[in-house]
Order: C-alpha cells, then structure tokens, then sequence
C-alpha cells in the first residue's frame, strides 16, 4: 500500500501577526489563542527556507517584500551578541477592513466620513501596535468609496493594500523617504482628494502637512504617542524645529482637524482584542476652546476638551 506524504502547510496557510526569524530559528506572535511567542518547528513548515533567501538579497534595515502574494514589513536586525541577522517581519492585511470592522463608534464614523470634512489634518496616534496604520487606511478607502476622487499615499514602506479603484475612488501608494517634499510634490498631482502620510516623524513632515491643511487640502496621517495630548505635544516639537513655536501653534489651531489615539485592548474572556479610543474634534460646533488651547500652546489643557466630547458621544449613543 503506496503510503502518501503529507502535505507541509506554508506560511500563508498559518494566522499570525509577525514573524521573528533568525538562521536558526523561527518564532510566530500574534497567534490566535497562542502564547506571546510560538516556537515554529523548521521541519514542519515548506518555505522558510525560501523566504530566508528572499531576506538575504535585501541589505537595507527596513524595507517590505511580497512572499507567496502576502506582503510583509520587515526590519533587520543586526549586531545582537550572537553576531548573527535576525529579522522582524510585520504581516501586512489582505484587505483594508472597514471603520465598523474596526470598532469605530458611529459618532465618530459620522465626522471622520462627513462630507463637510474637506480639509484639515487628521492625525492617528498611537504606540507600535496599536493599529493606527489600519485605521488611516479604513477612512482613506471609506472616503474615496463614498466621495470619489483620488488619494496619494506617501509611505516607507507601504503597508495596507491599498493601491487600485474604491468604488468611485482612485489611490496610489507611493513608497518615499522625504514625506515633507513628498507633499509638495503630491499637489501636483492633479489636485488629490485626501494625502495620506505613514507617519509624522521629522520636522519638515510635520510644517509642510500643517501648511497644505491650512491651504485648504484634506490629509490623514499617523503618529507615535502615548495620548493625545502627547501627540499634540510632539506635532508642536517638530515643527516648531521649522517654522517656530508660534507659528506652529497657530498652524497647529487652523490646520489640524481631529485627533484620535487609540489602543487595543485585549478582553480577558475571550481573547479577542477590542479598540479604545480617545478622540478630539478640533473643527466643528463648540470647538473653539480646543483650538483657543492649540494656538496658546496651553496643551495639557486639552483633557477637559477630551472628556466633554467623550461624554457626548455616549449620550448620543444612547439615545
């Protein structure tokens, strides 16, 4: 009786988060219902051979691949004690999920999908981790699928399948290092709808994205920070490296259109993990004192602004 070998699974075939690889060794996290880190045992997986070769012929410390069609962010890790390469690899979604996939309130969906919100700079803050990539990406689809038009993405690199037509919509993802020139260079470019921005991280990234909201042009972006008042705090810093404290501030004031921080919790019964978010309207009915704290500079002022909007929500949802 011929016996029949049984088929290796591939690493598409599996669900996981990220992959931590070395020459050795291979762990798995962000399994469902898995430890922190899974072990993966070499001999039971076809391709991490293969996908080890494909690390190999990039030499750069950040960069992003596409192996067996799913995309991947990766990190390389050099110089640790052992003397070897390690690699961090970020599994990108197949799909962008939708606002209320992600658990958006439908108080917060209604102003981030206004039809009023035609400029402005909205800032999605959060730790590594958190999401905050997935969620610029839900409203930039969101946007075009329901108000047209096309989306320049400005990113290092890509991460959210997001390039191609949305309904009535047009995005193109570019893969750039200078985001500040990025956006000088994307108004060019037949007048885009919404500039997204993978993350607000130098001084000049940071002015020219105020610049192009005061001057009327609807950009989303992200930013690490612990708060929203921290992200507040850092936008501050950097760009008054450029343009100066007060004049930053008064960007600050005219430009920005919302925060929103958020953090994934997970809930301890079953598991799964669960969005929270602190949001900040900075444009809109009764915002004049956020915008009043902004110019100022008077940012740790901004938490009663936080909770007043947060309370609200919740009676809007209850009604």
């Amino acid at each position: 009786m011929e016996l029949v070998q049984k088929k290796k699974p591939t690493l598409k075939s599996l669900e996981f988060s990220d992959i931590i690889l070395g020459e050795e060794w291979a762990f798995l996290k962000g399994v469902p219902g898995g430890e922190p880190l899974e072990p993966l045992d070499e001999t039971e997986i076809a391709d991490l051979s293969r996908l080890r070769e494909v690390l190999g012929e990039h030499k750069e410390l950040e960069f992003s691949i596409e192996f067996d069609s799913v995309r991947y962010r990766v990190s390389r890790i050099e110089e640790t004690v052992d003397g070897k390469c390690w690699y961090a690899l970020r599994r990108a979604m197949q799909a962008v999920p939708s606002l209320e996939e992600l658990g958006f309130a439908k108080t917060y969906r209604g102003f981030l999908c206004s039809e009023k919100l035609r400029k402005g700079l909205i800032v999605f803050c959060g730790s590594m981790g958190s999401g905050k990539t997935t969620s610029a990406s839900a409203l930039v689809k969101k946007r075009l699928e329901l108000y047209g038009g096309h989306a320049i993405t400005l990113e290092d690199p890509p991460e959210m399948p997001l390039h191609g037509i949305h309904a009535q919509g047009l995005c193109l993802q570019k893969e750039i290092k200078d985001f500040g020139q990025g956006i000088v260079q994307s108004l060019r470019y037949g007048a885009p709808e919404i500039i997204y921005l993978g993350e607000l991280r130098a001084p000049n990234d940071v002015s020219q994205a105020l610049r192009a909201a005061v001057n009327g042009h609807l950009l989303i972006a992200t930013i690490h920070a612990g708060s929203v008042i921290e992200a507040a705090q850092r936008i501050r810093s950097l760009g008054s490296a450029v343009d100066g404290g007060e004049v930053t501030q008064d960007l600050m004031s005219s430009g920005i259109a919302a925060f929103i921080h958020q953090r994934l919790r997970v809930d301890p019964q079953s598991g799964n993990k669960r969005l929270q978010v602190e949001f900040l309207r900075v444009v809109g009915e009764g915002c004049q004192s956020v915008r009043s704290h902004l110019k100022s500079g008077k940012l740790n002022q901004l938490g009663s602004a936080i909770m007043e909007q947060r309370n609200k929500a919740l009676l809007g949802r209850k009604k």
